[in-house]
């Protein structure tokens, strides 16, 4: 039989149910995107009232119980992961939109967040790591 590390048989049985059990108690009673009424032009929805409360879809807001379970998990991997002497590095969240065009073609600038910033430069939102470690 296969042994799991210490800290992963902890995040099973100990992090996964309480996350489960604060992320329903946070949102009981609460407007989720699940519960949203569909709409096709999400700005619709979210212009008839004065303000949604919710997070958009596919985020989520992370308070201070769910950060302090999350800081844990997360430094018990970096810990793991330098002990096999990986290195940490990280990115800027906006990318020039060529680094996605380049490999994937224009129909890809379709699927992400890509705007022109106030620099005139066509950027977007990175949506994975791999591109910018790539560039790096």
């Amino acid at each position: 039989m296969q042994r799991f590390p210490h800290w992963f048989r902890i995040f099973l049985f100990v992090v996964l149910p309480l996350a489960d059990q604060t992320f329903s108690a946070a949102t009981d009673g609460i407007a989720t995107p699940a519960t949203l009424p569909k709409t096709k032009n999400r700005v619709k929805q979210a212009t008839s009232s004065p303000f949604c409360l919710t997070p958009p879809m596919g985020t989520r807001d992370f308070y201070p119980e769910d950060m302090m379970g999350r800081n844990w998990l997360f430094s018990h991997f970096r810990d793991t992961a330098r002990t096999f002497g990986f290195q940490e590095y990280d990115a800027p969240v906006l990318e020039h939109s060529a680094l996605y065009t380049r490999k994937a073609g224009e129909e890809i600038t379709e699927q992400m967040y890509c705007f022109v910033d106030k620099g005139g430069y066509n950027v977007t939102l990175r949506p994975e790591m791999t591109p910018s470690l790539a560039r790096m």
